[in-house]
């Protein structure tokens, strides 16, 4: 999160299992993924390549373990990802040497410093309301018409709320997130079918 000190602000998983592999899984934190997974008994001399992308066809390689032979029990890898695509989804998937890839799994990575990311937006019933809170200090967000009318308000120590839960009708709105000591952030949002 180039714009927010918690990368995402609520972490988030994926996870996957493979012929290959026992596990595999993602998780996004503090502007980075980390790219966890399990191998079976016997299977450490093979090198392993980490691949990232944007969509799940066109992934680059970002990194590589290398394999060290005469294991012969199951291991355990991690492997962090400094610099995810933010405010997207990441697709990852490991190459496990001449056995092939692994099943590719998908995690978001969400950032937003003093600012406002809405995902997705148009808002509707899956729509999650991300917004900069590193202490976790007290938060209330406001929704107002367009006129000036104050349609729900919602207090939090979060980083996130889901949008379904203020039942907001369908339009256009004015939010404002206010945090103590600080300027609040104020922008438009559209509700369709919330």
């Amino acid at each position: 999160m180039v714009l927010f000190t918690l990368a995402l602000i609520a972490p988030q998983k994926a996870l996957a299992q493979s012929s290959h592999l026992k596990r595999i899984e993602a998780s996004a934190y503090k502007e980075k993924i980390v790219l966890s997974w399990t191998t079976p008994a016997g299977f450490s001399c093979q090198d392993v390549h980490i691949e990232l992308g944007t969509d799940s066809a066109n992934l680059k390689r970002v990194g590589t373990i290398f394999g060290i032979c005469g294991d012969t029990t199951e291991q355990h890898y991690s492997f962090i990802i400094d610099v995810p695509f933010l405010n997207q989804t990441n697709y990852l998937r490991v190459e496990l040497g001449g056995v092939g890839f692994s099943q590719t799994i998908s995690v978001l990575v969400i950032a937003a410093k003093k600012s406002v990311i809405i995902v997705p937006h148009p808002a509707n019933s899956s729509t999650q309301f991300y917004f900069d809170n590193p202490f976790r200090k007290r938060v209330e967000i406001n929704f107002y018409t367009t006129k000036g009318e104050l349609l729900a308000r919602t207090n939090t120590s979060l980083q996130v709320i889901d949008l379904v839960d203020l039942n907001l009708p369908n339009g256009q709105f004015i939010y404002e997130v206010i945090r103590e000591e600080e300027t609040p952030i104020r922008g438009l949002i559209v509700v369709s079918n919330l």
